[in-house]
């Protein structure tokens, strides 16, 4: 009975320790070029994925707008070009975007399917 109890007491703690790891992630799906309200945040961008561009070498730009549209600025991790129609990139630099930041979302590969992977 006791390694029963044991057992179970582990388990309970390794799917708390693995709901803990993942309460903090979230993505964003941007199926076309826009502006696109983040409504989360505060967040840093941790990846970003595009998948189905029709161009080879399709290009994916994102910026923050800020909620007085004072301004627009590319973020600091620049353009990514996909290689055969898709590009998945780590976001190495800190970048943050907030509940009420509008994301724009441009480049050349116009029909690709956008996810940014944010950690909280």
């Amino acid at each position: 009975m006791k390694k029963q109890s044991l057992i179970l007491c582990l388990l309970l703690i390794a799917v708390g320790v693995c709901s803990v790891a993942f309460a903090g992630h979230t993505f964003l799906d941007w199926p076309s070029n826009g502006n696109y309200t983040s409504g989360v945040g505060p967040a840093k961008i941790v990846a970003v994925d595009a998948i189905g561009s029709a161009l080879t070498n399709g290009t994916v730009i994102l910026s923050r707008i800020p909620s007085d549209n004072s301004s627009t600025n590319a973020f600091s991790f620049g353009t990514l070009t996909c290689s055969s129609g898709a590009v998945q990139q780590a976001i190495t630099n800190t970048v943050w975007v907030f509940t009420d930041d509008t994301i724009q979302r441009t480049g050349t590969a116009t029909n690709a399917r956008v996810r940014v992977v944010l950690e909280k």
